[in-house]
């Protein structure tokens, strides 16, 4: 028996999954933990909107191009490559 690392641990959690991607006017993320908030930059590093994910992520009032969805948690942070068509 060995013990159970924070490593290990982090390979059963679930990743973050975002769709979709292109979008048109909202992304939906699932396997939320519930303390999440989210940061949308573009291209340039400027904020675009950022609030408590819910699940759904209305990015309607933006041009067509590359946004980047960083999602924040108490512990981690991750990054997410978005296309608007």
């Amino acid at each position: 028996c060995t013990a159970t690392t924070s490593i290990e641990k982090n390979l059963f959690e679930k990743e973050y999954e975002i769709y979709p991607n292109p979008f048109s006017d909202e992304i939906f993320v699932e396997n939320l933990l519930g303390d999440e908030h989210f940061i949308i930059y573009d291209f340039l590093g400027q904020n675009i909107t950022d609030g408590k994910c819910s699940g759904t992520i209305k990015i309607a009032q933006t041009n067509s191009g590359i946004y980047y969805l960083t999602i924040l948690n108490n512990t981690n942070q991750t990054t997410f490559k978005l296309i608007k068509r």
